[in-house]
């Protein structure tokens, strides 16, 4: 894994990182070392996920999202994202546009992708880091839209203490569950509780994981007491691979996988 491109840490910054990717998947025996001007696993036997895994930038954050978007038209011609425009007022899911009915635990509106985004491109995954920022993202798999248009990040990885994934059994489904330091618990429950009956969005490296509807049984909001649930179109091997990469936090500078 030698360095990527605009390296200002040493190599040695992303030993760690990749150490816990690798325990936190099972391979408690490898050694990650820097050799030369590349880090080397050795030992442990093969890898328990393909190479391009371990070079993930692996940046997390919780945003609340704005609005749905369309998928980008090629055929126009792009515009910046760094100045997106606001959502139009009909698309906007706000609590008071979606209307959620509490009994149904579904919004009483459907509010349509603003068409007005279709000549952005997406945020690229560099700029999305970026937590103060308003992004356009896509989604990862199937979900409410193709896009989505996030406002700036309410929560970021490092506030995460552990992560596991797990099978579902109710919703026949792999989810990925997460247990917060005690500042993450309370970072977490205001921005859930500013979102209460909105979408929160779950984003890595610029994707959408999913963006769920914050109680939409409740009338009102309640802490989730530091667990933090992570749904989407996960198989085992995915679900696995996104709670190791919670656990180790993002790398500390670019790698590339050889």
């Amino acid at each position: 894994m030698p360095p990527g491109p605009s390296r200002l840490l040493p190599l040695s910054a992303d030993v760690q990182v990749i150490s816990t990717r690798l325990r936190s998947l099972g391979d408690t025996t490898a050694a990650v070392v820097v050799d030369g001007d590349s880090i080397v696993v050795r030992g442990g036997g093969p890898l328990p996920a393909p190479a391009s895994f371990f070079v993930k930038n692996g940046h997390f954050s919780i945003r609340p999202v704005l609005c749905g978007a369309l998928a980008h038209t090629r055929s126009v011609v792009a515009r910046p994202t760094r100045r997106l425009p606001p959502c139009g007022a009909q698309y906007e899911t706000l609590a008071s546009n979606l209307s959620v009915n509490e009994s149904t635990g579904q919004p009483g509106t459907t509010i349509l992708p603003d068409p007005s985004f279709a000549s952005y491109p997406s945020t690229t995954a560099d700029d999305a880091d970026q937590p103060s920022t308003t992004v356009l993202l896509p989604a990862g798999g199937e979900q409410q839209y193709p896009r989505f248009v996030l406002g700036p990040a309410q929560m970021a990885t490092s506030v995460i203490a552990s992560a596991q994934a797990q099978f579902d059994r109710v919703v026949n489904a792999w989810t990925v569950d997460a247990t917060l330091t005690p500042s993450g618990a309370v970072q977490f429950d205001r921005a859930a509780g500013a979102d209460f009956h909105q979408y929160m969005a779950f984003d890595m490296d610029g994707v959408v994981l999913s963006a769920p509807l914050i109680q939409p049984n409740q009338s009102v909001f309640t802490s989730f007491g530091g667990k933090m649930e992570i749904t989407g179109n996960f198989t085992r091997s995915s679900a696995r691979q996104l709670a190791a990469l919670l656990e180790s936090g993002p790398l500390p500078a670019p790698l590339l996988a050889r």
